[in-house]
């Protein structure tokens, strides 16, 4: 009979965290679990391929009960030592991932102390100049059986795998090609890999993505990834050939991949979060025979935005973006105490990282998460956006997709880290709830990314002002739309088109509300 992996007693569980109730949950073997422990708060991950006889969770100690032949992975993403009474040693396998497999009933106490995995930690230097792509960097493919380039200097070993843990996965000689297979299902698949020099350096992971599709005999069974569009109005069509319009959105017929046309080239939107979360409109997609005799480039995410935490490809420092500017977390101590994990750090060009003015650094473990942080606390269910200082709860899951959000970039925090409540996420708020409703005042620096009230405002006000485009919602999210509205209203106002709302444009538009 197939196990299951109970859980009894729980602190806190990565899992959609509306509504969830400890004691409704089970979970069956081969899927992951996440826990957390209070004093101090530090978060595990779970997975077995054959299941365990029970969990319990209590305060600092996580019990895990095995019998003859069964096996557990536990991950610590923080980089510290998982402290358990069979005295096994924790391994690295990254900068930031630890790990232990365990065969028998263990007892696992929570702890912070730092296994020393820092990059170069095996006692030599990091390999340089790391990369990885699929099928030499296509945007799609409808084979699960892919090819990897990989590259990386002085590397000697390499760890590939399609989960982040890497825990299905073993050190193996390098290599500058390898076949691969994806995982199961159709839509955005990707690949990490880590390398190792001769010495034991080890770089941070990196990764790839590839939309797996439908090949072209299977009709029009797409990608459940993919955003679509049930109930839409249909579509224009394009003439095959036909120049396409930058700002376009446009799909295939008899496909659901749909695609956002900039600098000519056809950006495939990565899902239904990024698709709501840039402000975009079903009723605004434009049908093409074919995507044949156009060029498709990298796939369309989120841009940066307050609470992201990004690092430029070639500089190991990493930073968080909060109030329009980047802070760069300069130790190890602050980044882990914030509660951050490396699958959170997006790399970015230069040119993005640039449009940062960069300000004090975080130091010490003590300072608060700044705006734009998706936080929680253990034991509760309820999801926070710091804003201004305050916590807002985003009341629904809707609306927690709708704005873009992922579940792996919430937060658990300290008790004794306390917010002033601001207001509710998914409610009618301070008169800004419709296209025409310009209630209200500018207080707050606005860039690309920025989400609330004030956004809701600037894009109500900028439309009446014949600005903002008229066929686009009232999202709440700043996105590209609204920063070329911004650039637009600052020319018109002599302003520095800078696309963001500084003091200059902030009382300009409060003049003309």
């Amino acid at each position: 009979m197939r196990k299951k992996l109970f859980l009894f007693v729980v602190s806190m569980l990565v899992v959609a965290p509306f509504g969830v109730r400890a004691e409704d949950l089970q979970l069956t073997a081969g899927q992951p679990l996440s826990v957390s422990l209070t004093g101090p708060s530090v978060t595990y991950t779970l997975t077995s391929s054959t299941g365990i006889d029970s969990l319990s969770a209590s305060g600092s100690t996580l019990t895990l009960t095995l019998t003859a032949g069964d096996s557990v992975v536990v991950n610590q993403a923080n980089g510290y030592e998982i402290t358990n009474n069979l005295s096994q040693t924790t391994n690295c396998v990254t900068d930031l991932t630890t790990t232990i497999t365990f065969t028998q009933t263990v007892v696992i106490t929570a702890g912070t102390t730092s296994r020393g995995c820092a990059v170069g930690g095996g006692g030599g230097s990091q390999p340089s100049s790391v990369s990885i792509s699929i099928n030499n960097g296509a945007a799609e493919t409808s084979s699960r059986d892919v090819t990897l380039q990989l590259s990386a200097n002085d590397a000697a070993e390499m760890i590939i795998s399609n989960d982040l843990s890497f825990s299905d996965a073993t050190w193996q000689p390098y290599a500058t090609s390898k076949s691969w297979t994806l995982t199961e299902g159709l839509g955005v698949k990707r690949v990490y890999v880590n390398y190792k020099t001769q010495t034991g350096g080890t770089s941070q992971p990196i990764s790839a993505v590839i939309t797996l599709v439908a090949a072209s005999s299977s009709g029009s069974s797409g990608s459940p990834s993919a955003p679509s569009a049930p109930g839409a109005p249909s579509a224009p069509t394009v003439p095959q050939g036909s120049a396409l319009v930058d700002g376009w959105l446009v799909k295939e017929i008899g496909s659901p991949a749909i695609y956002f046309v900039e600098g000519g080239v056809l950006k495939p939107i990565l899902n239904e979060a990024v698709f709501l979360g840039r402000g975009f409109s079903w009723s605004d997609i434009r049908t093409i025979a074919s995507k044949s005799g156009y060029v498709v480039g990298a796939t369309l995410t989120l841009p940066v935005r307050e609470g992201s935490i990004i690092k430029k490809a070639n500089d190991q420092r990493v930073y968080v973006i909060t109030n329009g500017k980047r802070r760069w977390i300069k130790n190890e101590e602050a980044f882990n105490g914030l509660g951050y994990s490396w699958y959170m750090v997006t790399v970015v060009s230069d040119e993005a990282f640039d449009a940062y003015l960069e300000t004090t650094p975080f130091l010490v473990v003590g300072d608060r998460h700044p705006d734009g942080t998706l936080i929680k606390y253990a034991g509760d269910s309820k999801v926070y956006l710091v804003d201004g200082g305050k916590k807002r709860w985003i009341k629904t899951e809707e609306e927690f997709r709708a704005r873009g959000y992922l579940f792996v970039d919430v937060i658990t925090i300290l008790s004794t880290e306390t917010f002033e409540n601001g207001v509710d996420i998914g409610t009618t708020v301070q008169g800004y709830s419709t296209d025409t409703q310009t209630t209200g005042s500018f207080t707050r620096y606005l860039t690309v990314g920025s989400i609330g009230d004030e956004v809701r405002l600037l894009q109500a006000t900028l439309k009446q002002l014949g600005f903002f485009p008229a066929k686009a919602n009232v999202t709440g999210y700043f996105g590209s739309v609204t920063r070329n509205a911004v650039i637009d209203y600052q020319k018109a106002h002599g302003i520095d088109p800078l696309g963001v709302v500084g003091p200059e444009t902030r009382n300009s538009l409060n003049e003309d509300l």
